[in-house]
C-alpha cells in the first residue's frame, strides 16, 4: 500500500512525496470542499469527490511530489473589492473635510442638523 509520506503540514498547506506502483487513488481524509486545490509535480490538478464527501487525487504509476492548499472561494475577489471599499471610505472622508474647510458645510449644521 503507498501511502503520502508527509514533509511540510500547516493548517492551510500539505506537502508530501508518494511513489504509485500503478495508476491509484490518494484518498484524503479531508472533507472535500471547492477550496482545495493541489499540485502533483508542479501542475495543478483538480482533487476529486470521493467517498461520499472526501477528496482524493488520481496518480500515474512514478514518483509524485504532491501540495494540497486550501484558499477560499472568492478569496481574491473579497480582497479586490475590500480595498476598493477602503479607498472609497477615505476619499468620502477627504472630500468632506475639504468641503467642511471651504465652507460648503456648516460646522453647526454637523454637529446639531438644527
Amino acid at each position: 500500500m503507498d501511502t503520502l509520506a508527509i514533509t511540510s503540514f500547516h493548517q492551510k498547506r500539505i506537502e508530501g512525496t508518494i511513489t504509485a506502483r500503478s495508476p491509484e487513488l490518494l484518498f484524503f481524509s479531508i472533507p472535500y470542499d471547492k477550496g482545495w486545490h493541489a499540485k502533483v509535480d508542479g501542475k495543478e490538478e483538480k482533487p476529486i469527490l470521493c467517498n461520499i464527501g472526501f477528496m482524493g487525487l488520481l496518480l500515474q504509476p512514478g514518483q509524485h511530489e504532491v501540495t494540497l492548499y486550501y484558499k477560499p472561494l472568492y478569496f481574491s475577489e473579497s480582497i479586490i473589492i475590500t480595498i476598493i471599499g477602503i479607498f472609497l471610505y477615505l476619499g468620502f472622508i477627504i472630500a468632506y473635510l475639504l468641503l467642511l474647510r471651504k465652507g460648503v458645510v456648516s460646522k453647526k449644521l454637523q454637529l446639531n442638523k438644527n
